[in-house]
């Protein structure tokens, strides 16, 4: 009988001393990829089927039904396309500064980055999240969700969305050895 190989951590960390940087890779579902991928070739044609129709259409209320429903069609088709280069290139990047800790979710280089101030982050905790369904869809589109969460003010922030539990407990121990304020919180 063999023994089964520990795992390698998903995270990347980076400790500066007074800088950790904890750079999280998206987590990807191969299922989904493709079944996304091939949806948006079958998107792609009904998208120039509409645009086609509603160019050559004199109708006023053919066209008004068109435009609206390519809206919400080309909509989908973004928020897919999205969820695609997430699962290829999001990461989520924590660090943890002098007074803040910083999130950034970003997909090739674009997205968003929220500070939070140390003093006011309160119960910095891994906390799987586990629901009877699994994940969500914004999760594996790089929203909401993760397995790290702490408390700001009346809200609970969630991070580290392809973090396990085992791993988020490291992280959050790494970060409270290296910062007094989280360890109170």
């Amino acid at each position: 009988m063999s023994t089964v190989p520990v795992p390698a951590p998903r995270a990347t960390i980076e400790d500066g001393g007074t800088l950790v940087r904890v750079s999280v890779p998206a987590r990807r579902n191969v299922v989904a990829v493709l079944f996304i991928v091939a949806w948006l070739c079958a998107w792609f044609f009904g998208e120039k089927s509409a645009v086609v129709q509603l160019l050559a259409s004199r109708a006023s209320g053919v066209n008004g039904f068109l435009g609206f429903w390519l809206v919400g069609w080309s909509l989908g088709g973004v928020f897919a396309a999205r969820a695609v280069l997430w699962m290829f290139f999001g990461r989520e990047v924590l660090e943890l500064r002098d007074g803040e800790l910083v999130l950034r979710r970003t997909t090739l280089g674009l997205g968003r980055r929220r500070s939070y101030d140390l003093g006011a982050i309160k119960n910095l905790r891994a906390d799987p999240w586990t629901r009877p369904t699994g994940r969500s869809s914004f999760e594996f589109a790089g929203g909401v969700g993760g397995a790290i969460a702490f408390d700001y003010g009346p809200k609970t922030i969630r991070c580290g969305g392809a973090l396990d539990e085992a791993e988020a407990r490291q992280i959050v121990d790494l970060f409270k050895q290296r910062n007094a304020q989280l360890r109170s919180g």
